[in-house]
């Protein structure tokens, strides 16, 4: 949940096995999702904003074993919102 402007949630997940995993936000808030990762949540590896359903965001990307990071916020500054995050290894 999006609370105040400018928040940004993180999201941490561990990779067990490589493989094609797709990242979402599902919901109706306007969200932008950035990936970090392998372990380092400095490091960026995909960034989207409308890729998903509606006005979420959706990263389809190969993943090596390791530690990763996914950070939420609001399209607008000031937004907020209810949103829920989902990653799963692609069939």
């Amino acid at each position: 949940d999006l609370s105040a402007g400018g928040e940004v949630d993180s999201f941490a997940f561990n990779i067990a096995n490589a493989a094609t995993y797709i990242m979402t936000t599902t919901g109706s808030t306007d969200t932008v999702m950035t990936l970090h990762g392998p372990n380092d949540p400095g490091a960026v590896l995909a960034f989207d904003d409308d890729r998903g359903a509606g006005a979420n965001a959706r990263i389809v990307r190969k993943l090596l074993p390791g530690n990763y990071w996914l950070t939420v916020r609001h399209k607008q500054p000031t937004g907020t919102g209810s949103y829920t995050v989902g990653v799963k290894k692609r069939a």
